[in-house]
């Protein structure tokens, strides 16, 4: 009587995909995923502007943790203000609107945050936030910001130019994220992304 060849090929097939399984989680986990679609946006704004890429990806991945936070995520359904329609805000900054934005009627989203009061204790609030097309929306958003009055003369676009994490960070916060030690962050984000970015 002949064995059956079935189930030796059914095992063979079960072990090369829990090998491929594992393979692969290491390298497109959302970190992965994060810098290395973001780092083509990036690299794309760089050669444009002269703004490093490498500061830009470490800021958005502390941001939007790594494009996982309700803010930046693409499978997330918001309502997204002034039109009501359904979808992801993709804000990988996690910009608030501003009153230009929505005077001009451009879309955002109300989440619930925590903002930091003048005596550096924080509170929560819901804000109105930026919604984007796209990540590289986003990012362009952030490099158009960068290139205005308030970060030119705090050195923020200096630093970016010269891919100076450290002066980067002093200059963003003065005005981006006062009361955090937004510097002390960002290196350690640098240092948790090691050589991905």
């Amino acid at each position: 009587m002949a064995r059956n060849p079935r189930p030796l090929f059914l095992l063979a097939v079960m072990v090369a995909l829990s090998y491929l399984a594992k393979m692969f989680k290491g390298t497109m986990d959302a970190k992965t995923y994060f810098i290395g679609t973001l780092k083509a946006i990036a690299d794309k704004v760089e050669a444009e502007t002269g703004i490093a890429a490498r500061l830009g990806v470490i800021q958005a991945s502390l941001e939007s943790n790594y494009g996982q936070s309700q803010l930046s995520r693409s499978d997330v359904n918001l309502t997204i203000l002034p039109s009501k329609s359904q979808g992801p805000a993709l804000n990988i900054f996690g910009f608030k609107t501003g009153e230009a934005w929505l005077k001009a009627g451009r879309p955002y989203v109300m989440m619930p945050t925590t903002d930091y009061g003048a005596d550096g204790k924080p509170f929560k609030a819901m804000q109105p936030f930026r919604a984007y097309a796209s990540w590289a929306e986003s990012y362009r958003d952030w490099a158009r910001l960068m290139q205005t009055p308030t970060y030119v003369n705090d050195g923020a676009l200096d630093a970016l130019k010269k891919n100076d994490l450290a002066k980067f960070g002093a200059a963003l916060g003065k005005h981006y994220a006062p009361n955090q030690d937004y510097g002390t962050r960002l290196a350690a984000r640098a240092k948790d992304m090691g050589g991905l970015v």
